[in-house]
């Protein structure tokens, strides 16, 4: 078998080996998760809705089922996005011991059998199993808040239900988003052991150092070349880049931000060819 070769058959079955050798773990996982998540949930119901009896009001219980509503869409969200950047982070934990690692290499699959593999588990397993874990949490939420809080309050409630609340989402939002977990993947390959909270203080380490970096920018931009002039305090009044550049610099930063998730999506499969060799 040659390392370039690929097949989609190759890659069901790798990821039908992963499905059955660890399907305990995932129901168990699943199932955990979602009952803790649930009785979060259900204090937030309680907390918000717990006082229902005490009002008649109609558009009291419409607005007390809208709270309810955006505060748990907010928390599934969280939850979610959380849970995706620490399952696609500590992705190849399993396979971080040598005997277990090797195992995995000597699969009869070629590099890029593997690396799809890798990516189906990481940007579609992992966040549908984000998903199941709020399923198990709101039927268990909704099964005993209409038995202890007014059932008019009670709806289910979907996380991307957050995502409707600001209308600037769009592609830009969206990628940038995708950024955060195509960063834990190549931080799990970065790393053998601990990646996930590696990879957290290497994307602080990398965050403060842009910062500055954008402040030591700013700063050559409007000393040098607009020779503007600091007085311990910084305050700008009115534009003082052109609009001009607007488009220049907005057009830079998405070429920089397309080729840097790139690199981390890219860059795995680098590692495993050469982990394959």
């Amino acid at each position: 078998m040659k390392t370039g070769t690929f097949s989609i058959n190759r890659v069901w079955l790798i990821l039908r080996k992963e499905l059955v050798e660890r399907s305990k773990w995932y129901v168990s996982r699943i199932l955990g998760i979602g009952v803790a998540l649930a009785v979060v949930a259900f204090l937030v119901t309680y907390a918000e809705g717990g006082s229902i009896d005490n009002h008649n009001s109609e558009l009291f219980i419409l607005t007390t089922r809208a709270g309810i509503n955006i505060t748990l869409a907010k928390v599934y969200w969280a939850f979610i996005f959380c849970y995706v950047c620490y399952g696609i982070g500590s992705l190849n934990s399993v396979i971080a011991d040598r005997k277990a690692r090797a195992s995995w290499l000597l699969l009869p699959a070629s590099t890029a059998d593997k690396y799809v593999a890798r990516l189906v588990q990481a940007f579609v397993i992992v966040p549908l199993a984000g998903a199941c874990m709020v399923g198990v949490s709101e039927l268990l939420r909704c099964a005993f808040a209409a038995m202890l809080v007014d059932a008019s309050v009670v709806r289910f409630v979907s996380p991307l239900a957050v995502l409707t609340m600001d209308k600037d989402w769009g592609i830009g939002g969206a990628f940038a988003l995708f950024s955060v977990p195509a960063f834990f993947f190549f931080g799990s390959f970065l790393f053998r052991r601990g990646a996930f909270f590696k990879t957290v203080l290497l994307g602080g380490a990398i965050l403060a150092a842009m910062t500055f970096a954008t402040m030591a920018f700013v700063y050559v931009l409007l000393r040098i070349r607009y020779g503007y002039q600091f007085h311990g305090e910084i305050h700008i009044e009115g534009d003082i880049i052109s609009h001009e550049w607007d488009a220049w610099i907005e057009a830079f930063c998405w070429v920089v931000h397309v080729l840097v998730v790139a690199f981390f999506i890219v860059w795995p499969y680098r590692k495993m060819k050469r982990m394959q060799l």
